[in-house]
């Protein structure tokens, strides 16, 4: 765990379907809108029986409360069955178009991560995010990187690495590629999803990349 950041990653801010408000992670994805983000489907869908988030928002690169590239408002949301449905965390993954605002789009301003799906489960990737439950604060990025795996031999369809950051890290990204501060030029491959301990995290997970990831992104790529 260390401290890096970079202006693709940013803080999530919505209300949920209990009319609660709650922080998750993002990051911005170079696509042909170039408003794309991607973070966690629970960050954007309550999972079976509830409803879509509210008021979400994606901040590039918040530092203790200062907003740097300005707020970026959701114009759509996109989760998919498997997680709204049967809250399955392989599919744990959510889509966000933002609108435009006063300095164009997202990428132009800040940059994007490529993505990449169907690439094999044990990579050395970086993921970050923003922590928030104890001991973190929730105020800056943070990052863990490892040799991810396959979650386990009956879970297929989630990948693992060790990683003890918390609750507000969902959907930051996990990214193959440099890993030395910058970013611009890697691909995320795995958003932060679950944890094994919410109390005491070693382990985070996220969705294996497959092909409906892609098929997803080429969809949602030009709305």
């Amino acid at each position: 765990m260390a401290v890096t950041a970079t202006q693709v990653v940013g803080k999530v801010f919505y209300t949920g379907s209990d009319g609660v408000d709650y922080v998750c992670s993002g990051a911005a994805v170079n696509s042909t809108n170039k408003n794309m983000v991607f973070t966690a489907g629970h960050c954007v869908h309550g999972g079976p029986g509830k409803s879509w988030s509210s008021n979400w928002q994606f901040v590039p690169y918040y530092n203790h409360g200062s907003r740097p590239y300005g707020t970026w408002w959701a114009e759509t949301l996109v989760a998919f069955n498997g997680w709204t449905g049967s809250a399955n965390l392989g599919y744990d993954l959510g889509i966000v178009i933002t609108s435009p605002s006063s300095g164009g789009e997202l990428v132009n301003a800040v940059g994007g991560l490529g993505i990449q799906w169907n690439y094999p489960k044990d990579r050395y990737m970086t993921a970050m995010g923003y922590p928030q439950a104890p001991p973190f604060d929730g105020q800056w990025q943070y990052y863990c990187a490892a040799t991810t795996s396959q979650r386990s031999i009956f879970t297929t369809d989630q990948i693992k690495m060790p990683c003890n950051m918390t609750g507000g890290s969902s959907g930051g990204p996990w990214i193959y590629g440099k890993d030395d501060g910058v970013y611009y030029s890697g691909w995320v491959n795995g958003v932060n999803s679950n944890v094994n301990d919410k109390n005491n995290p070693t382990e985070m997970r996220s969705p294996y990349f497959a092909t409906w990831v892609g098929d997803a992104f080429n969809k949602y790529s030009t709305y």
